[in-house]
């Protein structure tokens, strides 16, 4: 414990330094009144904290941080009505290797980091929506997508974490919470979820083509600039019945503006390149031109292609120059193939005005949930995202992961989540007081 002490007080203090420096990082600071025992800096070496790191690893870092985080809230008198579940990747630049009595494997999957190229490990979290303290912290394989390791939370961690935090109702994520498995998993434990339905889905592009933005009234009644919402009765998921709120957002319509004509010019700018490539590097025959050209066009979403020409290329069938007099045969050679392509407004239009809509969906029934209600315990998933945004700071170096032992990088992962939960435990200590004194 002195040392995972001492880890953390370095973690959350010194920018850009890894763990192999703590020895050296301890010289120049008073090691024994910080840890109230008798250390010096060598008995922080890289021996001991890899004999630490490993301790943790044989305990189990996922009941060892529930255990944890449940002694925070207690001593900060904090009552865990709602849990917003997410996940992120710490990528790998070394070579691990597999070990039977690890959790984790590093694997490729997809990165959060935009380093598809590299092994990574995937953390999944809960944090309270008001306190904001992350009280819930699992690793896992670098190749398991959210739909998964949602689920599996759902079926064997959450009556682990109902025992320790009994007034938890509701757990709230993004639409990568919204499968059946979940909601059927939901159900038989009881659980009520809080989440975004996919726009794909036929039920969602249903009703964003019948609902329309003038027919939807403010959410928030005494805000100006309050979002719209409207109730669109119920749908099943899985074996659940659940409840649908439409929110449209018009504050957004600049932001997502922007980026709907970013995607659109870069569409254009592929789809264009598509084509050109057709007329320099011709197709055999006008079956495979209207083929690829079939191809891109089933594609495009923001662009459109118009003006399609194929020009053929005859080649004489027999080499060299024909005889006088007599015509050769030809055939054609290959086909060449030019069109126009253009952004198409009218789908860029839509989009921008699909972009600020969105429905929320929740399997409790019973509840008599006013808009307002159920639109802010889904915005308060943000609180998990300022989790990530501290973990994702280049400062904290987490990523500089110089280990083999994907048990002991497990082990420095959970670390990380406890000195998160360290800094949003003094974070709400702090924020709180000043409240209580009318501090700004």
């Amino acid at each position: 414990g002195v040392i995972v002490k001492a880890l953390v007080m370095q973690m959350l203090n010194v920018p850009w330094q890894t763990l192999s420096g703590t020895e050296e990082y301890f010289r120049e600071r008073p090691l024994s009144a910080l840890t109230q025992q008798k250390l010096e800096p060598k008995d922080l070496n890289r021996a001991v904290l890899g004999r630490c790191l490993a301790d943790i690893a044989d305990f189990g870092g996922e009941n060892l941080y529930l255990n944890c985080a449940k002694q925070v809230i207690d001593s900060l008198n904090i009552k865990v009505t709602e849990a917003h579940i997410d996940s992120t990747s710490f990528h790998y630049d070394g070579e691990s290797y597999k070990q039977a009595d690890s959790p984790i494997e590093l694997k490729l999957g997809y990165s959060r980091d935009h380093r598809p190229e590299l092994k990574q490990a995937i953390t999944l979290m809960l944090a309270d929506g008001q306190s904001r303290i992350p009280f819930y912290s699992k690793n896992v394989s670098g190749n398991v997508n959210d739909n998964r390791s949602f689920n599996d939370l759902i079926l064997f961690a959450w009556s682990s974490i109902k025992e320790q935090f009994q007034a938890l109702d509701y757990l709230v994520g993004d639409s990568s919470l919204c499968t059946a498995d979940n909601f059927n998993s939901a159900k038989a434990n009881n659980m009520h979820l809080v989440t975004r339905l996919p726009d794909k889905t036929k039920v969602a592009k249903d009703i964003f083509a019948n609902n329309k933005i003038e027919d939807m009234t403010p959410v928030f009644e005494d805000d100006e600039e309050s979002p719209l919402g409207k109730w669109c009765g119920t749908t099943t998921i899985g074996d659940e019945t659940v409840h649908l709120l439409l929110v449209a957002n018009p504050k957004l319509k600049t932001k997502k503006a922007a980026t709907v004509t970013g995607h659109a010019e870069k569409e254009l700018a592929d789809v264009t390149a598509k084509i050109k490539k057709l007329s320099t590097k011709p197709c055999k025959c006008k079956a495979d031109a209207l083929k690829c050209i079939t191809e891109i066009m089933d594609k495009c979403k923001l662009v459109t292609i118009s003006n399609i020409q194929y020009e053929e290329i005859i080649k004489n069938v027999t080499r060299g120059r024909p005889k006088a007099g007599v015509t050769p045969e030809t055939k054609v050679n290959a086909v060449k193939v030019t069109a126009t392509v253009s952004i198409d407004e009218a789908k860029v239009a839509q989009k921008i005005e699909e972009e600020i809509l969105y429905i929320i969906a929740t399997n409790d029934l019973n509840r008599k949930w006013t808009m307002a209600e159920l639109l802010s315990i889904y915005k308060r998933q943000s609180v998990i995202e300022r989790c990530w945004r501290c973990c994702k700071n280049p400062k904290f170096f987490v990523d500089a992961i110089y280990l083999n032992k994907p048990s002991r990088i497990d082990a420095l992962l959970w670390l990380m989540s406890l000195a998160l939960l360290v800094y949003a435990g003094i974070e709400y200590k702090v924020r709180k007081t000043m409240a209580d004194n009318g501090l700004t």
